[in-house]
């Protein structure tokens, strides 16, 4: 006799496997913000070529890069969703699924 789990541990599964990627995928974008290790090797590079580089530039310097990412981030963003590319992308997607295709044919004949 083959055993399968039941549905309702199935779906709980599904549940929160889907509540901890989102999560996650949110998380990367703060964390991608501020590289810690690209910081620290940037500084210790500026240390070594100037050793004199007064310390209150990480507390200036810091802020503009993190600001400047997320305004390239947004407006890329912007961009893509002005000129419809989130559409596009979809669309490609869906051309290669057959299964999508088959419901599309399906669905536009019935439709006629």
């Amino acid at each position: 006799m083959v055993w399968y789990p039941r549905d309702s541990w199935i779906r709980f599964y599904i549940h929160h496997r889907n509540l901890y990627s989102k999560g996650y995928g949110e998380y990367s974008v703060v964390k991608q913000l501020f590289q810690f290790q690209t910081v620290m090797v940037g500084w210790l590079f500026l240390k070594s070529i100037w050793p004199e580089l007064p310390n209150w530039i990480v507390g200036v310097v810091i802020p503009v890069v993190i600001s400047g990412r997320v305004l390239v981030g947004w407006c890329l963003g912007w961009w893509w969703n002005k000129y419809k590319l989130f559409d596009r992308e979809s669309d490609w997607t869906n051309a290669r699924n057959p299964v999508l295709n088959g419901l599309d044919e399906k669905i536009l004949k019935s439709q006629e």
